[in-house]
């Protein structure tokens, strides 16, 4: 990565290990320009996302480290809102590294961390790295400098750590070519029946893309954010035109849609949902239609790639697993598994740190399964 880089509005501070330097960096254009010199940046680590993930006003920690004047990782943080007065910080898919650094990423990001730490007066910041542990030295250079590595395959709050990506490169024909034989069947069934794929951003569309996902939450036992969140969303992304509100009708009544958005070259499956109990939705396959309107959506855009979220499953997947339905709806697109490197934990208060974890392994997932609910 070279070094050459303009930033307007940023502020060194001062920095525990003398050879990093670390920024804050609270211009939007700045922030995004940098993640995306790197070279796997994720939509979660953006300037949109902390905004929105940033409740109720908090703040958000947005620094870079740098050694020898080039940028070697960056991690933006915000609260997690459950808990009060911002004790537990997350960085979703953060950190983002230069992998060429080797040992010196570990040192660049604890350097952060305590950073993050001294000013948020928080008690641990979460990380959930986007990379795949067979293909990073990242987990070494992490645990060498003090970040504490989960044992856990997923968390009911975290980013999944088993995710399905999905190539774009090459035309249309290689894609296809790529994809289960019953798949690429199934891509026009539901548009040569007469279902309608629209890509809408009014408030009347995302209000009937509302009411199906709540509706899908509902019989899933996932909790739905209510709509001003997804209003927010909107807002950043598919008024831009950095995301797609797709909806899939046919004869006046709604069958199904999805919410993406893109970060540089990349694209990303946020929410999904499907009117499951009808029969004719199953017969037109309307799913496997809503999702080749969105491969086509952010090949259009540029996107050579796409995060289609998690696997549902263990790793490796197994017919036995809960969720293997979607693990295997995706593969048949020709999705592949990957498996990130993990969670990491750097412990400011260590009491409540040991409190907040056996909060989290005992009530965590209860809470969601009550919230899902109230949806």
């Amino acid at each position: 990565m070279t070094a050459e880089l303009q930033l307007r509005r940023a502020i060194d501070l001062p920095s525990e290990d003398a050879a990093v330097v670390v920024r804050e960096i609270t211009g939007r254009e700045d922030w995004n320009a940098l993640l995306l010199r790197f070279p796997s940046p994720d939509f979660r680590q953006g300037f949109e996302w902390g905004q929105i993930r940033a409740r109720r006003g908090a703040r958000v920690h947005r620094y870079a480290a740098f050694l020898d004047g080039a940028p070697v990782a960056a991690v933006s943080a915000v609260p997690w809102h459950p808990v009060p007065r911002g004790l537990v910080l997350y960085a979703s898919r953060g950190p983002v590294v230069d992998p060429g650094a080797g040992d010196a990423t570990g040192r660049a990001v604890l350097a952060i961390a305590r950073l993050i730490g001294r000013r948020s007066r928080g008690a641990l910041l979460r990380m959930s790295p986007g990379v795949r542990r067979e293909d990073s030295p990242l987990h070494a250079a992490l645990t060498a400098h003090g970040a504490g590595a989960l044992s856990e395959e997923w968390t009911s709050w975290n980013a999944p750590r088993i995710t399905m990506t999905l190539d774009l490169t090459g035309p249309e024909a290689d894609i296809k070519r790529r994809m289960r034989e019953s798949t690429r069947l199934a891509l026009n069934r539901a548009a040569k029946h007469g279902v309608k794929f629209t890509d809408e951003s009014d408030d009347g569309a995302l209000a009937r893309f509302y009411g199906l996902l709540v509706a899908s939450g509902r019989r899933r036992g996932f909790p739905v954010h209510a709509i001003d969140y997804f209003r927010t969303l909107r807002d950043a992304y598919v008024t831009p035109g950095e995301g797609s509100l797709l909806l899939a009708t046919h004869e006046g009544r709604d069958l199904g849609g999805l919410l993406a958005v893109k970060f540089g070259r990349r694209g990303y499956l946020l929410h999904s949902c499907l009117e499951t109990d009808a029969e004719d939705v199953r017969k037109l396959r309307v799913g496997t239609g809503l999702h080749w309107e969105l491969i086509r959506w952010a090949r259009a855009r540029g996107c050579d790639g796409m995060d289609w979220g998690g696997a549902g499953t263990g790793y490796p997947p197994r017919p036995e697993h809960y969720g293997y339905g979607i693990y295997d709806f995706k593969h048949g697109f020709g999705c592949n598994v990957e498996y990130l490197t993990g969670y990491y934990d750097v412990v400011f208060r260590p009491l409540t740190y040991r409190l907040f974890r056996l909060a989290e392994r005992h009530a965590v997932g209860w809470a969601w399964r009550i919230r899902a609910l109230l949806n």
